[in-house]
């Protein structure tokens, strides 16, 4: 094995030397497989692991696709056992709608674990009561609409909010916040290696009331499942971003709504598979998976989502527990559906489309083009009826009429509870 001595010059002009090894001339490798092939494997490739690309993740199911509108005998939603679901009145008032959903049963638990958590620290003085904690977040809520730089200055002479200030002193608001708590520490698992290790813990029991309150709420017809962003600019490794949402950054949770904003269901998202009793080969589509667990079954509830959580095998699954559904859905999806290239439904104008059925299956995929070709498959919509929509014709730099496949999109339901987005359909 030879080497070399040679002299580099550094950046503060002092001289250095460094130390080349060359291997023996007379010495080869075997002639085997090359070890950036071994690197490969233990670096597995995105595209093989991603939710919709791996061919091998994907059900053997035959699919026989023939152009054919849809056929479907009962879509009528079944309305049964009513008097099990609690409604939410739409005469109500603001303080009866907040305590659907924040009852007295969660307001007493926050307050017994702040009381808990205040003796933890050796504070035996403190007694918080659930009317306390009520006061508390009522002047959260206040704050939020007369916003200060600074907790204090709702109490001081200059700023004084009276509304605030007479009713919770700043050495309890102070003191509530300091031990506010929503769990019990001592209970809690924080070896990050254990299978039962929750990142959410120290909130899971307040989430979980919440969530028992919106099932228990009665389920409307139309509903949607998308994911929501809970604005947060603090450090969390559940932290997302999203840059189509109106707010890009925070926590992101999957949701089930109705067309009037009401939330039925909803899991954070925490990057793992979501827990189901017959789990799909993709992520996304157990989510969808997830929160139909909670809604009844063979009811003909409609529910609708966008292209990334849109599977056929995830639609066929829902159809079997009696659930109708419809969403826009990728080209890699289709299942080896022979639908027209953008290009030919381009050529034949706005509002061009096609569509194909597997009747046995009784599934249908529309292709339609506006600015560029959206498709969207659904098992219980077809192409009927059809009708038209204004759009505005760069071009001709007017107005004008495009048809389109009347797929109720009117009817598709609220995107999470706060309508942040149009139907991808019509964009």
């Amino acid at each position: 094995m030879d080497s070399e001595r040679a002299f580099r010059t550094t950046r503060s002009g002092a001289n250095t030397v460094e130390l080349y090894v060359f291997p023996d001339a007379d010495i080869s490798e075997p002639e085997t497989e090359s070890d950036d092939e071994d690197l490969l494997d233990l670096f597995p490739d995105e595209s093989a692991t991603s939710d919709d690309s791996s061919e091998d993740d994907i059900p053997e199911l035959h699919w026989n696709w023939i152009k054919r509108d849809l056929s479907v005998q009962d879509i009528s939603h079944e309305r049964r056992f009513e008097s099990e679901e609690r409604t939410v009145s739409e005469n109500g008032s603001p303080l009866m709608y907040f305590k659907k959903y924040f009852t007295d049963e969660m307001f007493q638990y926050i307050a017994d674990q702040s009381t808990t958590y205040a003796v933890q620290n050796n504070n035996l003085r403190i007694h918080f009561s659930r009317y306390d904690i009520e006061l508390f977040v009522g002047t959260l809520v206040k704050m939020g609409i007369i916003p200060m730089p600074r907790y204090r200055m709702y109490w001081s002479a200059d700023f004084r909010v009276d509304s605030i200030a007479n009713r919770l002193t700043r050495n309890r608001f102070m003191e509530t916040m300091r031990y506010l708590h929503f769990n019990d520490n001592s209970q809690t698992i924080l070896d990050r290696d254990d299978p039962n290790y929750d990142r959410l813990c120290k909130i899971r029991p307040l989430l979980e009331m919440f969530r028992k309150c919106c099932r228990e709420t009665k389920n409307e017809e139309m509903q949607c499942v998308d994911e929501q962003i809970i604005p947060y600019k603090g450090k969390h490794k559940l932290k997302q971003y999203l840059p189509c949402k109106p707010h890009k950054r925070g926590f992101k949770i999957i949701s089930r709504a109705g067309k009037s904003g009401l939330l039925y269901d909803f899991v954070f998202y925490d990057v793992k598979n979501p827990i189901v009793e017959d789990p799909l080969p993709f992520q996304p589509a157990n989510y969808v998976l997830k929160l139909c667990e909670t809604l009844q079954k063979n009811r003909n509830y409609k529910l609708f989502f966008d292209d990334y959580y849109t599977f056929l095998e995830l639609q066929l699954r829902l159809k079997e527990m009696g659930i109708l559904s419809c969403g826009t859905i990728r080209a890699n999806r289709l299942r080896g559906c022979p639908m027209l290239f953008e290009k030919d439904l381009k050529s034949k104008g706005r509002g061009a489309y096609d569509f194909r059925t597997d009747a046995k299956k009784e599934i249908i995929a529309v292709a339609w083009y506006d600015n560029r070709r959206v498709t969207a498959t659904s098992t219980y919509l077809g192409i009927k009826p059809k009708s038209t929509m204004k759009r505005w014709d760069g071009r001709q730099q007017k107005v004008i009429n495009v048809d389109v496949v009347d797929n109720n999109d009117k009817e598709q339901g609220e995107e999470g509870s706060k309508r942040e987005r149009e139907s991808r359909v019509s964009k």
